[in-house]
């Protein structure tokens, strides 16, 4: 029907989200839009994703979570993310030309074995370890869920899709999109991890991001399990609305 959200992009793959106690940044994250924390700790982690298919092709992507954050004008929360990384040329430039968001590219690398977290290093690579036992979805198994979210790609926030009141006098400016999150097979996995693992310590410098941009944490704190979805489906639908 035509009123119904249109969806024109998709992603497939699997992905990997550990959430971390971590140091609050200082100050809004831009007009509009706080941080929330306890006592300077907020909640953060690590996204990792391995795209199957995308608009441009498989590609890795790892996004630093820095701070559950909160929309002055939607009334609502989301977890930001003060840093994406991908492994493709094709795919860093149709972040910023196609959706607006600013991204880096990176030598990124999935290990099968390893520590089930980020490991950095001083020349600014990527390795993620544990992985491989991620494709863990029965062989031909549907996907469920349509889960919606709303996403402010400049930003590099995900929202809950819902905003119980609006104040119209703060911020406007971001672009805000429909996502739709669906997946084959979805599991909460014991995983703790030792020191300087899941960390970005070794990528505080000559990172880039719009508002906030990369966080030097002096505080981090992975928690000892991970989320884990194979066999995801992420649909991208067009701008409905401003931030």
């Amino acid at each position: 029907e035509d009123g119904e959200p249109k969806y024109p992009w998709s992603f497939t793959g699997r992905v990997r989200f550990r959430p971390a106690f971590v140091s609050a940044p200082s100050g809004p994250v831009t007009e509009g839009v706080q941080v929330l924390s306890l006592f300077g700790i907020t909640v953060g982690g690590s996204v990792c994703l391995e795209y199957d298919t995308s608009p441009v092709g498989p590609y890795l992507e790892v996004v630093q979570m820095a701070a559950v954050v909160f929309s002055e004008r939607l009334w609502t929360l989301a977890l930001w993310g003060c840093r994406l990384m991908v492994s493709d040329a094709t795919a860093d430039s149709a972040n910023g030309d196609v959706w607006g968001v600013p991204s880096e590219c990176r030598d990124i690398s999935f290990e099968a074995g390893g520590p089930p977290g980020v490991v950095t290093d001083a020349q600014g690579r990527l390795r993620i370890g544990d992985w491989g036992g991620m494709t863990f979805a029965d062989a031909g198994a549907e996907t469920w869920g349509q889960l919606p979210i709303w996403w402010t790609p400049t930003l590099k926030a995900l929202w809950a899709p819902l905003s119980p009141w609006r104040d119209e006098s703060k911020g406007g400016s971001l672009p805000l999109r429909r996502l739709r999150l669906s997946a084959s097979a979805l599991r909460l996995r014991w995983a703790p991890v030792g020191d300087g693992v899941d960390s970005f310590g070794g990528l505080t410098a000559g990172g880039k991001g719009a508002f906030g941009g990369p966080q030097a944490e002096s505080f981090r704190v992975p928690l000892p399990f991970v989320v884990e979805v194979d066999g995801v489906l992420i649909e991208i639908g067009e701008i409905f609305d401003g931030l």
